[in-house]
């Protein structure tokens, strides 16, 4: 089970909690690895970049949350557990986080289109779902789910005023998925991608997507 709770912020950040519910059945293994997008391909000249700030990580009973923070090329990788201790079995971790430069901005409207979950989890999900608060009225919604390329509608997508409900069942291996809120312009002050210029490094050898980021 995989939960994703989006809240865009008047100032234009956008709060990120992730319920992850992983069972490792008998296989021991000392936790998780979520690899978050710092840097994806823009155009030919720009790479986007996302200001990523990690708040916490907790785990359930029994489960270690300790975690680390790594630099892999265009990902932040949040890598949680106890490199000295093993588990089996089924554990919960949170990760809350906070993303600068989540949104874009339209003529008529503004935009948070954000990959919840990644198609990188080598192991099915049984449900994933998300739900995006924005700082006023959503006009339209977005859902797909699926491997990348081959996306197909969610389960359901739902809007209750400010508030969007979405939900994904049996995704297989590599199967992610992707949500999208709109809502009126001059809500938020930032509305428009961070752009930076790419210049030749390692990361940039690599072609990146937010959808083949989204998790591993």
């Amino acid at each position: 089970d995989y939960h994703v709770d989006l809240r865009i912020q008047r100032n234009g950040e956008l709060l990120v909690t992730e319920r992850i519910t992983y069972d490792f059945g008998a296989a021991e293994r000392h936790g998780i690895f979520r690899d978050l997008p710092a840097r994806v391909r823009y155009d030919a000249d720009n790479d986007r970049v996302y200001r990523l700030a990690v708040l916490g990580v907790h785990g359930s009973s029994g489960s270690p949350d300790q975690y680390q923070l790594e630099n892999e090329g265009p990902v932040l990788r949040v890598r949680i557990g106890d490199p000295d201790q093993t588990i089996t079995g089924r554990h919960v971790y949170t990760i809350d986080y906070r993303v600068r430069g989540a949104l874009d901005g339209f003529e008529d409207h503004d935009e948070l289109y954000w990959f919840a979950v990644g198609v990188h989890w080598p192991v099915p999900i049984q449900r994933a779902s998300a739900t995006v608060t924005a700082p006023a009225a959503i006009s339209h919604l977005a859902c797909n789910a699926g491997p990348s390329g081959l996306p197909r509608p969610c389960t359901s997508s739902a809007v209750d005023g400010a508030k969007a409900f979405f939900t994904a069942t049996d995704l297989g291996s590599y199967e992610g998925l992707a949500v999208g809120v709109g809502f009126p312009t001059g809500v938020v002050p930032m509305s428009r991608p961070l752009l930076e210029e790419r210049g030749w490094h390692l990361a940039s050898a690599f072609s990146a997507t937010p959808w083949t980021l989204g998790a591993a």
